[in-house]
């Protein structure tokens, strides 16, 4: 069984988190520590919680300031900051920082409600501010792999009933009664043998001076008054207002704009360029080419323009003339690898893995099936392009980033220009779309390049065709699979051979999301499984994109699923069922494990709701499908009719989830909405093919998004069960694909094998 873990690696050079994978295992990588500041930090992640902060008042910290302008205070006016989370004031301001990057998940609300719910505040009393950067202080700062709740739920806890402890101790003192018979409400301590009561602005100074406890009590879930309720997010008046939040809003003094053109195929070097004339250009201020520098996804080699507007780069980026050395530059075709792919499914790939007998179980079938399954590259299509602020002044760095890796950026901005990563600062920004794309901080290496060689803050803008140029796009695949049945109907035997993609020179990796492994849902419930791989070169960029690898192996698993369930004539959700057996988690403890039990409710559960088995007009079609992906069990109903030439409508999507307790009802609603459109919309039209290196796509109208009219209904149902909390940025997603293909094959008796839809003659 697989162990998807989070584990810090010094000394590599790559952004600090993210690798992973398939399975949702996410490895964070620390890149750029040392090894003894890494051991202490890893230790201080791994054993505990990191809270260890100032108690005593007047300290102040990047986040508490940024906290006093918000409330109004003084700099260096007493408070409480009994760690780097919240800091309380006499005056009853409650400020609590929202740590890590905000990219529409939620989590700038729903982490500090935690904090909130544990201090026993109202909500509406609460101030959030975004944090600084700080590693020591708040441990692991990024957002990727539905990782957030999981990484920081308790210590978000932890933060909140600290301060609570204290408040409460402070209270006990000065009535001289035992702690243990106070208890909280809203902001105050009570006691409730002789009615009194002080009020946490009362209290909060004598609080400061208490000794920080080393274990606390944390609430019971029934007591709840902020966790598991709608709360509107925080940003939602200043983004409905139009207010400076994302990184194409910053503005600066002095500002000038830059573009950044590379070689439109990955790996080309810019030999000469028609400089003299692009600096004579209108509103151009300078002109020149930079070299490579640092890893592939960092600084590649191209020419900067900097001008007055976004109007005079872009107009000079058109009239940009470039000598491009392609002799080193990526030249794969997608086309080609489709051939490939059909020679070498005859060959058969190398074992990857072996349970039982399979060759025993298709001597012994009642059936064999096989089939076939591809899909094509994708790019994330963020609607707020790259695009970064540098300004370098007085021997320091200050970066604005849309980042979903902050804490990489200063490791990075070293590796590309002169400046030492302790002369970096980075400011967090609301991101506008990430999906994966903003974990890689290519355009701040940019930035940060041409901004050490101009005395001004320079913003650099990617125009869509850019973005859609050099994304890091998510691995196409193809997959021959193998079933057998016996005369029951049931499932005795798994083969499937998956040729995939190892990155340029490298045999013994996959790229980034390019994997998979044994533990997927159904290989381990199964007597009989042989996997093999086939790994082809590549040299297009690949990252991780929303629910990195599970977005696509759960179509192909499930739809091939159904093929088995509808060749054995037997009811798909029945066959679902009788797979997962009886209820057992299938490796204790591990949330990434299948755990047999929640996977029967929320299928079972989506079935109620989507009204599985009733019958439907003709043209219509009903497909159920589950995976767990990033520690969430999904199941999901979608219902389509086709009409004559293919013509596609999903009318209803039902969603049946299980990620233990749900922090923000508003939030989880929202993910969950988002991946169904998100899902639906990669696989309806979108696709991305190459042709000698270069994208052949170029913006939305050949890269289509799906349109707020072709939106179907959507209804969510969660299991708040007592597992722990994990995230849901991603585990809604996977299912969705297999749902709609499988509904499809209700409707119309045409199998779905390739993606997009488009490719199999499907339009909206």
């Amino acid at each position: 069984m697989n162990n998807p873990s989070i584990s810090f690696r010094p000394g590599i050079d790559l952004p600090e988190v993210v690798a992973s994978a398939q399975s949702g295992e996410l490895v964070i990588v620390n890149l750029s520590l040392d090894r003894r500041r890494f051991l202490k930090l890893s230790g201080l992640a791994t054993s505990g919680l990191l809270l260890a902060f100032g108690t005593l008042v007047p300290q102040r910290s990047g986040a508490t300031e940024q906290a006093d302008e918000v409330a109004g205070a003084a700099p260096d006016s007493p408070h409480f900051a009994p760690n780097g989370y919240l800091t309380l004031s006499p005056d009853g301001s409650i400020v609590i920082v929202a740590v890590t990057p905000e990219i529409g998940q939620g989590v700038k609300t729903a982490f500090p409600m935690v904090v909130a719910e544990e201090l026993d505040v109202d909500w509406d009393a609460v101030t959030v501010v975004q944090s600084e950067i700080d590693f020591e202080r708040y441990g692991p700062q990024f957002a990727g792999g539905s990782m957030g709740t999981p990484i920081h739920f308790d210590r978000l806890r932890k933060a909140g009933a600290t301060a609570r402890a204290m408040l409460v101790a402070a209270a006990a003192e000065r009535w001289q009664v035992d702690p243990e018979a106070c208890k909280t409400s809203r902001a105050e301590v009570l006691h409730p043998h002789t009615n009194e009561r002080l009020s946490y602005a009362e209290i909060c100074l004598d609080a400061g001076k208490q000794p920080v406890p080393e274990n606390v009590s944390f609430k019971d879930r029934k007591d709840y008054q902020i966790l598991g309720k709608w709360k509107p997010g925080v940003d939602n008046h200043a983004i409905v207002t139009g207010q400076p939040l994302f990184g194409y809003d910053q503005q600066l003094p002095d500002m000038r704009y830059a573009m950044y053109v590379k070689c439109p195929a990955t790996g080309g070097i810019a030999i000469d360029a028609n400089l003299d004339a692009i600096r004579a250009a209108r509103g151009i201020e300078d002109a020149f080419i930079l070299s490579a520098k640092g890893a592939d996804h960092q600084l590649l080699s191209g020419v900067a323009i900097i001008g007055e507007s976004s109007w005079a780069v872009m107009s000079a980026a058109n009239q940009l003339q470039v000598k491009w050395d392609r002799s080193q530059a990526c030249n794969d075709t997608w086309s080609e690898f489709v051939d490939r792919a059909q020679e070498d499914f005859q060959k058969g790939g190398s074992i990857t893995h072996s349970s039982g007998d399979f060759s025993a179980a298709q001597a012994d079938a009642h059936q064999h099936i096989v089939s076939e399954y591809s899909y094509e590259f994708a790019a994330h299509a963020c609607l707020e392009p790259m695009n970064c602020l540098a300004h370098y002044h007085d021997g320091i760095m200050e970066i604005w980033a849309p980042s979903q890796t902050p804490q990489s950026i200063p490791g990075e901005v070293a590796t590309v220009t002169e400046i030492e990563s302790s002369q970096v600062k980075v400011h967090q920004l609301r991101i506008g779309g990430g999906f994966g794309r903003k974990l890689i901080n290519d355009v701040v290496c940019e930035v940060a390049a041409i901004a050490e060689r101009v005395p001004y803050p320079v913003k650099l803008i990617w125009t869509r065709e850019q973005d859609m140029a050099h994304d890091f796009y998510r691995v196409g695949g193809f997959h021959k699979v193998e079933g057998t049945l016996s005369k029951q109907g049931k499932l005795s035997g798994w083969k499937g051979h998956f040729i995939t993609f190892h990155p340029h020179g490298q045999p013994d990796q996959t790229v980034r999301g390019g994997g998979m492994g044994a533990y997927l849902f159904p290989y381990p419930v199964l007597p009989n499984v042989e996997l093999q791989e086939t790994r082809y070169d590549l040299r297009i960029p690949c990252g991780w994109w929303r629910a990195p690898g599970s977005c696509t192996l759960a179509w192909v698993i499930q739809g091939f699923l159904h093929e088995l369930s509808t060749a054995a004539g037997r009811d798909h959700l029945e066959f679902l069922l009788e797979l997962m057996g009886e209820d057992r988690w299938l490796d204790e403890g591990n949330l990434d494990a299948l755990h047999t039990g929640r996977a029967k409710a929320v299928l079972r559960l989506a079935a109620e709701k989507g009204n599985w088995g009733e019958p439907l007009p003709e043209g219509h079609g009903r497909g159920i499908a589950f995976y767990l992906s990033h520690k969430g069990h999904f199941a999901e109903v979608a219902e389509v009719s086709v009409s004559e030439g293919r013509t596609l409508k999903l009318h209803r999507v039902v969603v049946a989830g299980d990620v233990g307790t749900i922090l923000n009802k508003s939030g989880a609603e929202n993910q969950i909405e988002g991946s169904i459109v998100d899902g639906y919309s990669a696989i309806l039209g979108q696709s991305v093919t190459f042709s000698n290196g270069v994208v052949d796509q170029s913006n939305f109208h050949d890269y289509s998004l799906l349109r707020i009219g072709e939106q179907p209904q959507i209804e969510v149902h969660m299991i708040e069960s007592d597992f722990p909390a994990t995230g849901l940025g991603e585990p809604a997603l996977p299912p969705l694909g297999p749902a709609v293909c499988n509904a499809i094959f209700q409707a119309t008796g045409k199998r779905i094998r390739k993606l997009p839809l488009t490719r199999e003659g499907f339009s909206v």
